[in-house]
């Protein structure tokens, strides 16, 4: 819960007129992952992520450092739906609900 409290403040600091929590999908791997539907105009020139710590392999000891996210693009639903991995299709659906488009 606390990561989700600090995620919606940096959001309102940058100028996002609204965040919206989609309902969290579980993966096959068991892992759950929360998504948000926003609402601002972003320029996506100015993308950057933050970078993660993994074990890798598992039970290695090896520490690698890799990027959260490799990029960030607009794209039409239908493309997203192909693109976007099966387990997460749910956030794509959720969102053209919520805007009234799916």
């Amino acid at each position: 819960m606390r990561r989700r409290s600090r995620v919606h403040g940096r959001n309102r600091r940058i100028g996002f007129r609204s965040v919206r929590p989609l309902t969290p999908l579980r993966q096959k791997s068991g892992k759950m992952v929360l998504c948000w539907l926003v609402e601002a105009d972003i320029d996506l020139g100015r993308f950057s992520n933050n970078l993660m710590t993994l074990e890798t392999p598992t039970v290695s000891g090896r520490m690698g450092r890799f990027a959260e996210c490799d990029r960030a693009t607009y794209m039409p639903a239908d493309l997203a739906m192909r693109k976007i991995l099966p387990g997460q299709r749910g956030f794509v659906a959720q969102a053209l609900n919520q805007l009234g488009a799916g």
